[in-house]
């Protein structure tokens, strides 16, 4: 077991266990039987592995305190609010960063679509370094609430759009007004499997400019089509226990 691993556990049994429940339990790291008793006690049927951990976004407490902030562009700098609890995984500054420099000068004046706002931290970049119009799909309240706080921090809301709906339903309402993307972010939860079929709509419904890019964030372990007639797999990059896949539209819809 990796020192990552390690320290995540740490991290978990101070937090659900507390520091004097800590100390009856020993500080024996492994000692996992009594943490599973002492979790299923409050409810919280965790099972203390390397594969939860990663699935069920439980690295979410080594990131607890940190904030994220814009890289690039005009407001460069500016901290990022994030989303309390486990429901929204943001894209991690150096995953975010890499994705912007393979885009390039792409994200200028482009219409950019982020179908997962989550914390509006990718949208907000893209407007930062350039782009015209932002649109944020997200139907969770609380991160509706964090991505309307963090574009009125950057002072770019006349920038962006917000649906607060699931995807599908959005890129419908974005049929009806007639909008296309030059970009898209896909980052939906880890355990949920549509992308291909976000894929599929997005060429169906004409959602897509002339050799718009599709960008999706899964993990590392998560199997992805090659696209389909009109919308291709161009590349693939891995940080960590992400992976980030990259789909062009080459053909007319």
């Amino acid at each position: 077991m990796d020192k990552l691993i390690i320290k995540k556990f740490k991290k978990i049994r101070r937090i659900f266990c507390g520091k004097e429940e800590e100390k009856h339990l020993g500080r024996n790291l492994f000692s996992g039987y009594s943490l599973c008793i002492h979790l299923k006690r409050y409810k919280r049927l965790f099972k203390v592995t390397k594969q939860i951990i990663y699935n069920y976004d439980i690295l979410y407490f080594s990131n607890r305190g940190k904030k994220m902030r814009v890289i690039a562009g005009f407001c460069r700098g500016r901290r990022l609010k994030s989303v309390k609890g486990l429901k929204t995984r943001p894209t991690a500054d150096r995953v975010k960063e890499a994705v912007f420099n393979v885009l390039g000068s792409r994200v200028i004046d482009a219409c950019f679509l982020d179908l997962f706002g989550g914390t509006g931290s990718i949208g907000i970049e893209a407007i930062s370094r350039g782009c015209s119009l932002a649109v944020f799909v997200e139907k969770e309240k609380p991160a509706l609430e964090v991505i309307k706080d963090n574009l009125q921090t950057c002072n770019v809301t006349d920038k962006a759009i917000i649906l607060p709906v699931d995807c599908f339903k959005a890129l419908k309402i974005l049929n009806k007004k007639n909008l296309k993307f030059n970009l898209v972010y896909l980052d939906p939860p880890y355990k949920l499997d549509i992308i291909d079929e976000i894929l599929e709509q997005l060429v169906s419904l004409h959602l897509l400019q002339e050799k718009a890019v599709v960008i999706a964030e899964t993990a590392l372990d998560m199997q992805l089509s090659a696209g389909n007639n009109n919308l291709q797999k161009v590349r693939e990059d891995k940080y960590g226990d992400t992976k980030i896949t990259y789909f062009q539209l080459i053909g007319e819809v």
